[in-house]
């Protein structure tokens, strides 16, 4: 059984990747942000959404401080 935390690991390892992948693109934060809740929503199909909200801004903060602005 997966633990819940290698989950969530998961989970944001494919959002810092598709926010790799669409770095190159004009794309609003609010996008982004919506392509991080059905990733999220798609590892944690019964999560609230505030935990997506979350986990996704924080991985673009993370972005953001070491490739500046993504977006």
């Amino acid at each position: 059984m997966v633990s819940k935390n290698n989950e969530r690991d998961k989970c944001l390892a494919a959002i810092a990747k598709a926010f790799d992948g669409l770095k190159d693109k004009n794309f609003s934060e609010t996008c982004l942000i919506s392509v991080g809740i059905e990733i999220y929503k798609y590892y944690f199909p019964n999560m609230f959404l505030d935990d997506a909200i979350k986990e996704t801004i924080f991985i673009m903060r993370q972005k953001r401080g070491r490739n500046g602005f993504i977006g």
